[in-house]
């Protein structure tokens, strides 16, 4: 089974997977250890494109090249002539800093494709209670692509323990692009680079805590409840004429109602079951191709469709807790 992992290969530590795949690592000291093991050690090249004439003969284009995984002689992606390459060792040790000091480790590390897309996932001590009883784990997921899609970015990944479904946080109020890391050779840089990461994603738990705890505050009526999902299911009149924006929302009734975690006695009926219905659906759901590539539902969850999702749902409950 096709599974869209850079050389079948990532590695994991702590809890294993759900996808079953990768190889387990006692504990990573450095982010060059993590992807060393995980086969992304391979260089990243910029290689000029040409054009071919009537004459035969070939041309530059001005202004566009191509990235190459050189190690297995892989095309990665078109860019344009100014983009700047940050290999795959240089590209998260900057965090080694708050790592090696105990404040964060290493969790997963591997890349996508030929190597495109690299991500290494850092888990933050001290977990989130809402409402002291329904546990979240801190996590940072940091990503850098090859292709010219992304830059260096942390997105924030939050996990409900009790059904494992992933909270992606925007770090930017009604944005989820993440946050860019800026990237320098000096290690005094990489460690106050580190410190202002580590300060964002601190800051922003902390609001997310207090906004977490606030939505399971908020009790929901049948009204309440089918006004939130409303608002997530149908964007316009027409939507409310599909039979599978109808089932998206019947599914979310039910998760709201049976959904992991949602029956506990204070969090039950509240604004943050209906949120977390939403994230239940867009975690566990099928993904299309998912049986050619488990890595899809991955991907969706990280930055995909899903991601979007949930990230526009939490918006949509902090204007139900703007308004109690």
């Amino acid at each position: 089974m096709a599974h869209n992992l850079y050389r079948n290969n990532m590695i994991w530590y702590g809890q294993r997977p759900w996808h079953g795949l990768g190889t387990e690592l006692k504990n990573p000291a450095t982010a060059a250890e993590a992807i060393a093991a995980a086969g992304m050690n391979f260089k990243v090249a910029y290689q000029q494109l040409y054009r071919k004439l009537r004459n035969g003969t070939y041309a530059p284009l001005p202004s566009n090249g191509e990235t190459v995984n050189v190690n297995d002689d892989m095309h990665l992606g078109i860019v344009g002539d100014g983009y700047q390459i940050i290999q795959n060792t240089d590209a998260f040790d900057f965090f080694d800093a708050v790592v090696g000091q105990g404040i964060a480790r290493y969790c997963t590390a591997g890349a996508l494709g030929k190597g495109e897309r690299i991500w290494i996932l850092a888990q933050l001590p001290q977990d989130i209670m809402i409402k002291g009883v329904d546990v979240v784990e801190k996590f940072m997921l940091l990503m850098n692509s090859h292709d010219g899609s992304s830059a260096l970015r942390m997105f924030l990944t939050p996990v409900r323990v009790v059904c494992q479904n992933t909270l992606n946080q925007a770090l930017a109020r009604g944005k989820g692009e993440g946050i860019a890391i800026r990237h320098s050779g000096d290690i005094d840089h990489k460690v106050t680079e580190a410190q202002r990461v580590l300060g964002i994603a601190i800051a922003t738990y902390n609001r997310f805590e207090a906004e977490a705890n606030a939505m399971a505050s908020i009790d929901m009526t049948i009204k309440d409840v089918e006004s939130y999902f409303d608002s997530i299911c149908f964007k316009t009149e027409k939507d409310k004429e599909s039979s599978t924006r109808q089932n998206k929302k019947e599914d979310l009734r039910v998760l709201f109602e049976n959904g992991a975690g949602n029956n506990i006695k204070s969090i039950k009926h509240t604004l943050w079951a209906a949120y977390n219905a939403v994230t239940d659906f867009n975690c566990h759901r099928t993904i299309r191709n998912e049986e050619d590539d488990p890595t899809a539902r991955l991907r969706s969850i990280w930055y995909g469709a899903s991601a979007n999702m949930n990230i526009e749902a939490y918006a949509k409950a902090m204007e139900v807790v703007a308004t109690h």
